[in-house]
């Protein structure tokens, strides 16, 4: 089911990012994974997604100054849809900032070392997935 309706007005339509949006307007988009992890590698694939975005998407909303847009993927190539500018911030602007401190510190206990250790040797775009720090591909050790 990718469209939802209630009794009160409200409505829930779900897409995938290359399926069609004409007549859409929205006052919420919420895109998870717009990159597959898989082919985000080939440019032709990936810049479909960026102009998908651009092109069809973008527009389709109720209230430009209003709309909520976001985002919720992991960084797995420099040039992907989520990749953060080299000038960004440390901190987000509602304070967040990695507490990390040592080098090689997990952010949680289900991320020992060693399956770390097995994730970095099995996955090519491990330091996106993991680290949110895209490499390109054939940069760093696999």
């Amino acid at each position: 089911m990718s469209d939802w309706a209630t009794t009160a007005g409200g409505r829930r339509y779900s897409r995938t990012v290359q399926r069609g949006f004409t007549g859409l307007h929205v006052d919420g988009m919420f895109i998870d994974d717009p990159d597959d992890a898989d082919r985000v590698w080939n440019e032709t694939a990936r810049l479909a997604t960026q102009n998908k975005f651009t092109n069809a998407m973008e527009n389709r909303v109720n209230d430009e100054h209003r709309t909520i847009r976001k985002v919720m993927q992991q960084v797995v190539h420099l040039e992907g849809f989520s990749a953060c500018p080299k000038d960004a911030p440390e901190e987000t602007p509602f304070g967040w900032r990695d507490w990390r401190t040592e080098k090689g510190e997990t952010m949680h206990p289900r991320l020992s070392p060693g399956v770390l250790a097995d994730k970095r040797l099995k996955l090519p775009g491990y330091n996106g997935q993991y680290n949110q720090n895209a490499d390109e591909l054939g940069s760093g050790m696999f």
